[in-house]
């Protein structure tokens, strides 16, 4: 048995490192038995794309940073797919997309009076075009750091993730959110920013949020964070999330997001920490 045991060992140490990567598109790096396959690049007039998803007959929506939300065909056969076509609605802008309910949800980056905030589109005779726009709820202003991605969670709700910047209306959050009495709690005197970014930006900072499918019910529960763009849930029904890099860090992370998590990322105190990484990227 010892003999057998000590054959195994070096196997194990070995499965046990880093994937091999090789190189791809645009010099990306990719992991050993994966591919990457360049569909269609932005045009010059098109923009830079920020967001996307897909519809349930295959065809791609696709934000530009600014500008109407794009229409890909399905994706059949092999490429060229065709040319995106702006949508029957003027809409963009959003930093957030995604497919649920019969409908596709938009996370806009505007301002909270005008377009900023989650909106609902709805396609009632599946002829491909939208037929009615909803504006379920208003938060903003638009930024880099404001409304990111939105998905539909284990529990079939549906969750989002805001940057630093974006202001909590009043009354937003549910009086039952599961993160509440959050506050600086900091020891020793903060560090602004000496370029003077971010000032005055205090806790919850960067949030994640759970919600209805028709936003009517918004329950804070976690806080802290800097400026996570993306979120996905594991196969487990936990949440992760991709956390931009800072001028305070090297690198991006990606962060385990756990429900009443305070990040302690905020970024005009320099004394403060970052949440603990999954992995620096």
């Amino acid at each position: 048995m010892r003999v057998i045991s000590l054959g195994l060992l070096p196997i194990l140490l070995v499965n046990c490192g880093p994937p091999a990567f090789h190189s791809g598109p645009d010099g990306i790096l990719v992991p050993s038995g994966f591919e990457i396959e360049v569909i269609r690049r932005a045009g010059p007039e098109e923009g830079s794309w920020i967001s996307m998803a897909f519809a349930p007959d295959g065809s791609l929506f696709i934000s530009p940073e600014g500008g109407r939300l794009l229409r890909l065909p399905a994706l059949i056969g092999e490429p060229p797919y065709g040319n995106p076509v702006p949508i029957s609605f003027p809409i963009g802008r959003a930093q957030g997309l995604c497919w649920a309910n019969d409908s596709l949800y938009l996370n806009v980056a505007g301002q909270a009076n005008e377009d900023g905030g989650l909106h609902r589109l709805f396609d009632h005779d599946q002829d491909g075009v939208f037929d009615e726009h909803r504006k379920l709820s208003s938060y903003g202003p638009g930024s880099e750091h404001g409304a990111h991605a939105i998905l539909v969670g284990p529990d079939q709700q549906l969750y989002t993730v805001w940057g630093n910047h974006l202001q909590i209306p009043d009354g937003f959050a549910s009086t039952n959110s599961s993160f509440q009495d959050f506050a600086e709690d900091t020891l020793l005197p903060g560090i602004p920013d000496p370029r003077g970014h971010a000032h005055g930006i205090t806790m919850p900072a960067g949030t994640v949020w759970r919600t209805d499918a028709d936003g009517k019910t918004w329950n804070l529960i976690a806080g802290g964070m800097r400026n996570v763009y993306d979120i996905a849930f594991s196969a487990d029904g936990d949440l992760f999330g991709y956390e931009l890099p800072g001028t305070d860090r090297h690198g991006c992370s990606i962060l385990f997001l756990v429900v009443t998590m305070d990040g302690g990322a905020d970024l005009p105190n320099w004394t403060r920490h970052a949440p603990t990484p999954c992995q620096q990227c």
